[in-house]
């Protein structure tokens, strides 16, 4: 068996890989139910009283830009927003299933992956070729890196030499990966979120971001989405917010950013309006980590 297919079949075990949280599993569902409701979302916040605490934080924060405090968690809701909440809350959930990941910077990974989060939304909203995926974009940018973890997990000590000689020969990481280990990262990430039944479209964005496919008539929409997640991932990597660990080696696929409709001009107000963004995971990983 190839190196790769072994390691993904002890990957899969349940006991190589950790559990989802039940709360993204529910917030997931809630997510693509057109019905749900901010009673829905708050019945399920309401019952860790943890999160409930962190929630009203970030709406008694001065991004919200409230002056009056709220101690209660229906009008916290109401103030970020059904849609945001449920992305702050998953969000949440994810970095502390990996509290602690040895020979990883969780702070600096964490602060790429929700900018990827928000920049890939606001790809989505601004590219007249695509609609309706606002939702998947935010969850496709915030999970894409995930195979990182999973890898410096099962590797150890291993994974560590791996990265440091990405680093000291300026490869990307993924190259280094396959050559010292038999496998990249996007495939683990892909692996990992198909253990937990993450829909296709966010599973496909975390293995293909890198190398999106070129864009051709009929592209699926999890190829649309690796395109999105592939100019978030290098919108945020060209400003220095990378993800601590693959800093070199960032392509870019122009050919991608012109399917998508949009024009070289507007890059420079995206970057602006991604930075802007910045502020906001700050909050969110602060409010996290308490």
């Amino acid at each position: 068996m190839p190196a790769t297919q072994q390691i993904l079949e002890e990957l899969k075990a349940k006991s190589k890989l950790p559990s989802l949280p039940k709360v993204i599993n529910k917030l997931l569902s809630l997510i693509s139910n057109p019905m749900a409701s901010l009673e829905d979302i708050s019945n399920i916040i309401s019952l860790d009283p943890a999160t409930g605490g962190r929630i009203l934080r970030l709406a008694n924060s001065v991004s919200f830009g409230f002056s009056e405090k709220t101690a209660s968690i229906d009008e916290a809701i109401g103030r970020i927003g059904f849609q945001s909440t449920c992305d702050i809350v998953v969000s949440m959930a994810l970095i502390n299933t990996f509290d602690k990941v040895d020979g990883v910077e969780l702070n600096q990974f964490w602060l790429h992956s929700l900018s990827v989060a928000f920049a890939a939304q606001l790809i989505e909203k601004r590219s007249p070729k695509i609609n309706g995926l606002s939702d998947e974009a935010y969850t496709a940018g915030l999970f894409h890196d995930l195979g990182i973890l999973v890898l410096a997990n099962y590797f150890g000590e291993k994974y560590s030499e791996v990265i440091q000689t990405a680093y000291d020969d300026e490869q990307p990481l993924r190259i280094v990966e396959k050559e010292m280990l038999g496998i990249g990262h996007p495939e683990a990430g892909h692996a990992l979120l198909s253990h937990w039944e993450i829909p296709e479209i966010i599973s496909k964005a975390a293995w293909d971001h890198q190398r999106p496919a070129a864009p051709h008539e009929g592209s699926t929409p999890g190829e649309i989405m690796a395109q999105v997640i592939h100019m978030a991932n290098f919108a945020c990597n060209h400003q220095g917010i990378h993800n601590g660990i693959d800093t070199c080696g960032f392509s870019f696929s122009e050919a991608t950013w012109f399917d998508m409709g949009l024009s070289v001009e507007s890059i420079p107000e995206m970057i602006e309006e991604v930075l802007m963004k910045v502020e906001a995971t700050h909050n969110i990983l602060n409010a996290a980590t308490v």
